[in-house]
């Protein structure tokens, strides 16, 4: 739940200003300037007490012909209006107030009314305006040099980009208005920006980094007394214990925020917090609960003028309808919000709405409709994907600017790690230019020597057709690899690249130092060793199709040393999704074999198990010598294959990349030259795999007894 930037008073003055009006008998500036004081500060704790006392001080301002005191007065009930949810009541006092101001040509505070009306048509999901409000809160900030003004337009702009996704620029807006409040020693909102950072990591899946904000922000809370931001703080508690599942610790705090939104009386909060609590009974299968709760909300949302509440609401309805089996009722709702969701840019809502589409059309068997919104879904995810990569750079970011935790960085290290970093990237750019004219040349190279034997054997035409459809064939199987390669080319080696150009613009701006970036090196080299992988198995792949030969350096090979190898290759990517590296071999068993070739075929194999093996599995490599002849299992308690995989693992086609378990890609060649490989040593390679219950590779080798 996040909290637009408004004004308030701590708690704990209240009495002492009360006590203060009692006292003070004149009907004069002085008794106005107390009533405002103290409506603003029952805003947020008392509502119908903040107009009261609002409404007195526009009656005396009015009668005393104060008319800044009127315009502070009708902006003041605007905000009593604004804070019950009764949008077009606030309007109305807001323009009326920002109207006289100009008339009179009061332009103090003008900043601070124009803040009013940019949070009402945030809190009415009308972004562009909002926004338009708030670029013009900053401009007069500026000309009246008021540091919370400008502080709380940049919150509530990082606000509007929190709820369209753009989470990227919502930390930056956030962290630009905390640094003004830090830089003029002021503490006003400080609270509801933790809080609102802390949304941004939640969002961000940073659940610990989310708790340690909600935490600070409760902390200040309790202290100025401001329940917005306890009922906030209990909401965001709910949302995390949600994301990990522990419903009924979410449900604990929604209703503990509920309780406190129904002491604030705001009809804007209560309906809010029930529309979570909606979600939640659907998460846990209480469908007639939460489809009471989403239709309640779809009314009180137009009765109250929240337009964001109603579409979120609809959405939910439609999810419950379609859970239900109603597909004919749940689907169309969901394709009406889902195109205003697009149109405001609200990404998360989007993301989760065509999900839900597709997922839905892919039961009823309507593949065309559950494409297109799967396409959409994708869109979404990758624009948030983009987010997510800045995330690290954008947390030390924060850190830097609140904590002060990072020195300056030496001249002499910076410059040696900046060249080290972009000779590296250089080598690999180099690297990625070469496999490419390498696959056009091999590409050229097959086209035109098809070509000059179907020129040859023009006369031999019917004789030779099938042979030249089979060429055919190879052909279109090339040029599709030649797409794929390109592709995850252009995935696999920017990542690394943009790895590095990252690293290089956190020391180009002294984000971080030297001894920092040695925490980042242990990763760019496990993205570095997996291109070498692909990058080799290329050159060799390319190597092969260009001779159409291959020259054997036949060897006594030790088979524990060649796994081990394989294994340290792939250790780090095994550690990550936390899976078991298993070897029983006899230190005494050796082969008569290419050393180089072998080499590639295990490590080739034991990558691709960990590529296709879920967290928390093992890859259990054993050997025994056969009748002259080496024989090594390879065993994986991955997703297994189908028999068609199977069938098509070895037919001589590159084109058969599939994601790993873990979102890995690879070019598909890997498994193609693992067995061509074990061929050309006089070997064979077979393939036993139960989808769902692992697979196991198989290689018979010659033995070496010498």
């Amino acid at each position: 739940m996040i909290l637009t930037s408004t004004h308030g008073v701590k708690a704990a003055n209240i009495d002492s200003i009360k006590t203060e009006l009692e006292k003070y008998s004149k009907s004069d500036t002085t008794r106005i300037r107390i009533l405002l004081y103290l409506s603003n500060a029952y805003v947020k704790i008392q509502t119908d007490t903040s107009k009261m006392y609002a409404q007195q001080a526009y009656k005396l301002a009015k009668e005393y012909g104060h008319y800044i005191g009127v315009c502070n007065s009708l902006s003041q009930i605007g905000t009593a209006y604004y804070s019950k949810s009764m949008f077009d009541s606030a309007k109305y006092y807001y323009e009326k107030a920002l109207a006289l101001a100009i008339e009179k040509n009061y332009t103090e505070d003008l900043s601070v009314r124009y803040n009013n009306l940019g949070n009402l048509y945030l809190r009415t999901g009308k972004y562009k305006t909002s926004l338009a409000y708030y670029d013009t809160v900053i401009h007069y900030a500026q000309i009246e040099n008021n540091i919370e003004e400008m502080a709380r337009a940049r919150n509530n702009i990082a606000t509007i980009y929190y709820e369209q996704g753009s989470y990227k620029s919502a930390l930056k807006y956030y962290l630009q208005g905390i640094k003004i409040l830090e830089d003029a020693g002021k503490t006003a909102d400080v609270e509801t920006t933790l809080l609102n950072l802390a949304n941004v990591y939640f969002r961000l899946n940073n659940y610990d980094k989310a708790l340690e904000y909600a935490h600070k922000a409760y902390g200040m809370a309790t202290i100025s007394g401001s329940k917005w931001v306890i009922v906030s703080v209990y909401t965001t508690y709910s949302m995390i214990f949600q994301k990990q599942e522990k419903y009924d610790s979410s449900l604990h705090y929604q209703f503990q925020a509920l309780h406190q939104a129904e002491l604030l009386n705001n009809t804007y909060l209560i309906n809010l917090l029930k529309t979570n609590i909606a979600e939640l009974y659907l998460d846990v299968n209480k469908i007639d609960s939460s489809e009471i709760l989403y239709r309640e909300a779809i009314e009180v949302s137009k009765k109250i003028g929240d337009r964001e509440g109603e579409l979120v609401a609809i959405a939910g309805l439609g999810k419950v309808l379609i859970t239900k089996g109603d597909r004919a009722s749940g689907v169309p709702l969901l394709e009406d919000v889902l195109q205003t969701f697009m149109d405001n840019e609200m990404r998360e809502d989007a993301f989760e709405t065509s999900q839900w589409l597709a997922n839905s059309y892919s039961k009823a068997g309507n593949y065309t409709k559950a494409y297109k919104y799967l396409d959409i879904k994708d869109k979404y995810r990758d624009t948030m994907a983009k987010d997510e990569a800045l995330k690290a750079a954008t947390s030390m970011e924060y850190d830097y600017e609140l904590d002060k935790k990072e020195a300056r960085i030496k001249e002499l290290e910076k410059d040696q790690i900046l060249k080290e970093t972009r000779d590296l990237s250089q080598r690999v750019l180099l690297a990625g230019l070469i496999i490419g004219i390498l696959l056009m040349g091999v590409i050229a190279y097959l086209t035109n020597r098809n070509l000059q034997q179907a020129k040859k054997k023009n006369e031999l035409i019917t004789q030779q057709k099938e042979e030249i459809e089979c060429q055919a064939k190879k052909l279109e199987d090339l040029n599709k690899f030649k797409d794929t390669t390109f592709s995850v080319l252009s995935h696999d080696l920017r990542s690394p690249i943009n790895a590095l150009t990252a690293a290089v613009n956190l020391l180009d701006e002294g984000i971080i130092t030297p001894e920092e970036f040695k925490v980042y090196r242990e990763e760019l080299n496990n993205k570095l060793e997996a291109v070498n992988l692909m990058l080799d198995n290329l050159l060799l792949w390319a190597r092969s199709q260009m001779s159409g030969e291959h020259t054997l350096d036949i060897e006594k090979i030790s088979i524990k040393r060649k796994v081990l190898k394989g294994f340290a290759v792939a250790r780090d990517a095994a550690k990550q999704k936390n899976i078991q590296l298993i070897e029983n071999i006899p230190d005494n068993l050796y082969a008569h074999a290419d050393r180089v070739q072998m080499e590639m075929v295990f490590r080739n194999i034991i990558s691709n198990a960990v590529k296709f093996t879920p967290d928390g599995g093992s890859i259990t490599v054993d050997a025994e010598q056969n009748k002259g002849k080496v024989v090594v299992r390879i065993k994986d308690t991955g997703v297994g294959m189908t028999d068609k995989q199977m069938d098509a693992l070895f037919d001589g086609s590159p084109n058969k990349s599939t994601a790993g378990t873990g979102g890995e890609k690879g070019t598909g060649i890997g498994m193609l030259l693992s067995y061509e490989f074990v061929k050309n040593n006089s070997g064979e390679m077979t393939v036993e795999s139960v989808q769902g219950d692992g697979t196991t590779f198989t290689l018979s080798i010659p033995a070496d007894n010498s």
